[in-house]
């Protein structure tokens, strides 16, 4: 409970979906939000893949997904995973780089969030969105492999305030690769959430 200076929530991925509990938690306090390829409420059903989609839907049967990411289907889909996220580089070369122990990891994390997946109240989250008055930007990547612009998009319909920008040959992790571009569009995001506040204040100091 304890007071602070205004902020602006930023997050990326499965981050930007967390940072909803923040912006419902400190709402007060948050002036601004930013979300950066963020996966989408109910995100099983949006994912592009197929095979990703039949993986996560394995959760539904007790203990299928750990025995099937042991097998040699599995171990290709965790290194589908671990590239997009960028465990292991790039090309051919990041498949070299994802050892026992990286792969091991994206296990453990995809059966994590198979098991939020299945279990959050999405429909509470989307009810949740629409009263909360807070400036929103939504920046997507359009070569983002495991969600389509318009699944980003839905974002738009939940949040009143709320303004896109789409970012050319960017993918799901372009926090890695667009980081200086990234930045500028957030500093220039916070810079007009200052102004709109300091044109408030001068129009209240008017009135009084």
């Amino acid at each position: 409970n304890r007071e602070c200076e205004p902020f602006v929530l930023v997050g990326s991925s499965y981050g930007g979906t967390l940072s909803w509990g923040l912006r419902a938690h400190f709402q007060s306090m948050v002036s601004g939000h930013v979300l950066i390829n963020p996966m989408p409420l109910e995100p099983l059903p949006a994912l592009k893949s197929g095979h990703l989609r039949m993986l996560f839907g394995l959760n539904m049967v007790p203990g299928a997904l750990p025995l099937f990411l042991k097998s040699r289907m599995g171990r290709d889909l965790l290194t589908e995973l671990g590239l997009v996220f960028g465990f292991g580089g790039e090309g051919r070369q990041g498949l070299k780089l994802l050892s026992e122990r990286k792969l091991t990891l994206i296990s453990k994390a995809v059966q994590r969030f198979a098991w939020i997946a299945q279990h959050e109240d999405w429909a509470y989250w989307s009810s949740q969105l629409k009263d909360h008055v807070i400036p929103l930007l939504l920046i997507t990547g359009n070569q983002d492999p495991l969600f389509t612009e318009k699944d980003f998009r839905s974002y738009q319909h939940l949040v009143p305030l709320s303004e896109h920008m789409p970012i050319q040959a960017a993918d799901h992790m372009m926090i890695r690769t667009h980081g200086p571009l990234l930045a500028n569009e957030v500093k220039k995001f916070v810079g007009s959430l200052l102004s709109e506040a300091k044109s408030a204040s001068k129009t209240l100091r008017r009135a009084i």
